[in-house]
């Protein structure tokens, strides 16, 4: 029996058995079937994976997992951006405020300690003034020379 450690509690699976969980699945109108395989042994070839599945089902399971990963992909994105972004907090240095100077102490400042409202706020406003710079940044020429030209004239 596999215990595993999540944000809920502790939890006991047994192995060996096949289980089919129904889930409702709040963005369409239909419910989803997630199964759940494993041997005796826990492990599974790909054929026989692929073999308990309907093709409409492996496909779906597929769509799910993109879905699923552009969602991760883009919360690291903000988390690692913030993280690197942000510099002060109350007019103090935030490496005097987290005690640490270190880019995984802030990457863990901002997962844990931040609220969400305001970490989509601040990700928000870098994403306005990211927009502004390029705007008034972002073509100053093609050489070295005219991009001195035009700092030069802005």
């Amino acid at each position: 029996m596999a215990n595993i450690e999540s944000p809920l509690g502790k939890v006991s699976y047994s192995s060996g058995s096949k289980k089919v969980l129904t889930v409702d699945d709040p963005t369409s109108d239909h419910t989803s079937e997630v199964r759940s395989l494993s041997s005796s042994t826990g492990n599974i070839s790909d054929e026989e994976f692929e073999s308990r599945f309907t093709r409409e089902e492996l496909e779906e399971l597929a769509a799910n997992r993109d879905q699923d990963l552009a969602v991760s992909q883009a919360y690291e994105i903000r988390t690692q951006t913030m993280a690197r972004s942000i510099y002060k907090i109350d007019g103090q240095d935030v490496d005097a405020v987290i005690e640490s100077g270190k880019i995984e102490d802030k990457i863990k400042f901002v997962q844990e300690v931040l609220e969400e409202s305001l970490l989509n706020f601040l990700y928000n406003k870098y994403q306005a003034l990211l927009a502004q710079n390029n705007k008034k940044f972002g073509d100053m020429g093609k050489t070295e020379a005219e991009v001195l030209e035009n700092v030069k004239k802005s």
